[in-house]
This record gives structure tokens, C-alpha cells and sequence, in this order.
């Protein structure tokens, strides 16, 4: 129950920042605002990825397989 508390105080609080930023950027006595906004991200690397087959077929393990911990080594697609 304290937790909702703390983050209702905490949206309350930001609703109050952003308000006032907003009012402090307006000027003019025609009753109008204009603010000019800039925005930007940066995108890291891109990955395409290509397949040669969209299944691959596995092994079947056994119970024995499970209980010695085996590996089935299954090539898959490239």
C-alpha cells in the first residue's frame, strides 16, 4: 500500500514539473505559445538475418539420452 502511495506522490510531482516547464516557455500578449521541439535518437547496429531453410529437423532424444546428459548435435540451418 505504500508502494501506490509513493508513486502516486511521484506522478502528481512530474504532472506538476512538466506544467510548469511547459507555462515558463510561452511568451506573447496575443495569448498564443509557439515552442519549437527537437528530437533525436540514436539507432545502434542493424542486423539482418537470412536463412537457408525456415525448419530444421532434430534428433529425437531418447530417455537414456536425458538420463546419461548427452548432446544431440544437430546441425541447423545456416
Amino acid at each position: 500500500m505504500r508502494a501506490t502511495h509513493y508513486l502516486l506522490a511521484a506522478m502528481v510531482l512530474g504532472i506538476t514539473i512538466s506544467a510548469s516547464q511547459a507555462n515558463a516557455q510561452c511568451s506573447g500578449s496575443a495569448g498564443t505559445c509557439n515552442t519549437t521541439n527537437t528530437a533525436s535518437v540514436t539507432v545502434g547496429a542493424l542486423v539482418k538475418l537470412g536463412m537457408s531453410s525456415p525448419t530444421t529437423t532434430l534428433t529425437n532424444p531418447t530417455a537414456d539420452n536425458v538420463d546419461a546428459g548427452n548432446v544431440i548435435a544437430d546441425a541447423g540451418p545456416t
